[in-house]
């Protein structure tokens, strides 16, 4: 009787690990994965703000030794150089950007006629934001920016600079809403200057993937 009684137990002793194991076990595993998800998604804003102080800062992306320096902070998420053979897990995109006023289309002489009365149809980019800069390391196939994409036939294949960028339509950036659109005699970000732009995204195991953007 007694050894009936002890098996009985661990019988429904099993069954209720079972039924326990149905409820846990899926929520263990989900926790899990947002953790992972979290963790990285912290270590791409990391890689994002790294390379937006360097970026800021004048450092030359198109060198190999810079591009070496990026790899490493994304050699965890599983970044590659671009071209690798299979692909990495992980892209970073640069881009200078830059909002054009009258100011500019003066000091590149694109106008006719006299003060007051000029005519600006030669700036075809006058009150536009345009890319002046586009560089990307990593798996070039995984994202595009958010913000537009400039045509590769505009952009110096060996330094990422757009020469045109006053000039050519395809240098015009997608809707930007992250700075104020400049006006002149207005404080705050100014028309000609310069702000650094850098977009980090990378696959997470599971998960759509974790993005994130640092501007300067």
């Amino acid at each position: 009787m007694y050894h009936s009684d002890r098996t009985a137990r661990r019988g429904a002793a099993a069954i209720e690990f079972a039924l326990v194991t149905v409820v846990w076990l899926p929520l263990l595993l989900g926790t899990l994965t947002i953790g992972t998800t979290m963790i990285r998604a912290l270590a791409t804003i990391q890689v994002a703000r790294d390379c937006g102080h360097m970026y800021a800062r004048g450092v030359d992306f198109s060198l190999p030794g810079t591009q070496a320096m990026v790899l490493e902070l994304g050699k965890d998420l599983g970044m590659k150089a671009t071209g690798a053979d299979p692909p990495g897990d992980g892209v970073v995109i640069l881009s200078s950007i830059m909002y054009i006023l009258e100011p500019q289309c003066d000091a590149a002489g694109l106008y006719t006629g006299p003060v007051g009365a000029r005519d600006y149809s030669q700036c075809i980019n006058l009150r536009r934001w345009v890319f002046t800069h586009r560089w990307t390391i990593g798996n070039t196939a995984l994202r595009e920016s958010n913000y537009g994409t400039p045509d590769p036939a505009i952009v110096n294949g060996s330094t990422g600079t757009i020469a045109t960028y006053m000039t050519d339509t395809r240098a015009r950036m997608g809707a930007f809403t992250l700075l104020p659109v400049p006006q002149v005699g207005q404080p705050g970000f100014q028309a000609g200057q310069t702000a650094y732009m850098v977009e980090a995204y990378f696959l997470s195991p599971g998960w759509s993937g974790s993005y994130s953007y640092s501007l300067f």
